[in-house]
């Protein structure tokens, strides 16, 4: 049984590992990703409302750094179907 503490990612967490127009965001958010999702102190999840978003991203060159960070990070995408997993770790 996996005893890690979940932690829901939307879009715009994502969207700061390359918000260079925010540079204290990003590098806070770079610092979250490699020390704490990276390194698994935190079960990373996002759902397939997410890659939607990510797949309508009107951006070409972003949309394709979202979705390798999906990729490069061990992030599990939750259904759709399991939105109640996604409403209990909201609170």
């Amino acid at each position: 049984m996996d005893f890690r503490n979940k932690i829901y990612l939307d879009t715009s967490v994502i969207s700061f590992l390359y918000a260079d127009d925010a540079p204290e965001k990003q590098e806070i958010t770079v610092d979250f990703f490699d020390n704490f999702i990276k390194t698994g102190i935190y079960q990373a999840m996002i759902s397939e409302f997410v890659l939607q978003e990510i797949e309508n991203t009107g951006n070409g060159l972003l949309k394709g750094k979202l979705k390798a960070a999906v990729l490069d990070y061990p992030i599990e995408i939750i259904s759709e179907t399991n939105e109640a997993e996604i409403q209990r770790m909201a609170f």
